[in-house]
């Protein structure tokens, strides 16, 4: 339920976390009409992600992910902005899911404009785009095996994406062998799809030779 008595005006909403919410809840929308904020966690986590791809150092994210008990990147930035965003009706939640509004629509336009935003986008909508080829139950699962999760969860790390985080070695040797397979690109569909791919391979065969 929203927490309508909640005073957002008083508190500080991360601007970047409020665009990304609405700039996924809107590109996803043509396959998946609401989703939950797991959902929406894991797809800013792996957008963020992808801007490490990029070369971009962790920090330039503006908002941090951390691990909860099951291993699942959340960002209590974006979940202040999805019920900050849900008050102000520019999304709608209906049984935890949400969606997006024509207003909503509107306000993501008008952020669009902003360079602050627009630096976002590429990384938004890669990530989003990889929802053509697998669905989002199957995306969030292969993400939570990537190194940096995979490897906070085994030394009880909870925050994930900091520069100073040692897993983040594993996940840039990853990306390495990525960008040796298909090079430097300016759009990143294909080097996400191939490492989301890459991970389901190397994790099957891990789970092969340990049985």
């Amino acid at each position: 339920m929203i927490q309508s008595k909640r005073n957002y005006q008083a508190m500080q909403i991360n601007p970047s976390a409020t665009f990304d919410i609405l700039y996924i809840a809107s590109a996803t929308k043509p396959s998946y009409h609401d989703l939950s904020l797991y959902e929406l966690n894991y797809l800013s986590y792996f957008a963020c992600l992808l801007s490490l791809y990029d070369g971009k150092p962790a920090m330039e994210w503006e908002y941090s992910f951390y691990k909860n008990d099951n291993g699942v990147p959340i960002s209590s930035d974006l979940a202040e902005a999805v019920y900050y965003l849900a008050c102000r009706g520019k999304i709608r939640e209906e049984s935890r899911y949400f969606s997006i509004l024509p207003e909503g629509e509107t306000e993501l336009e008008f952020f669009k404009s902003f360079h602050l935003f627009k630096k976002r986008i590429k990384y938004l909508a890669a990530a989003c785009d990889c929802l053509l080829t697998d669905s989002i139950v199957s995306l969030s699962s292969t993400l939570s095996l990537d190194p940096v999760i995979k490897e906070s969860v085994s030394h009880n790390r909870k925050t994930l994406n900091s520069d100073d985080n040692g897993s983040l070695v594993t996940l840039h040797a990853q990306f390495d062998i990525i960008q040796r397979i298909v090079g430097m690109q300016k759009e990143l569909f294909v080097p996400a799809y191939i490492w989301i791919n890459y991970l389901k391979i190397i994790n099957n065969d891990s789970g092969r030779t340990s049985c």
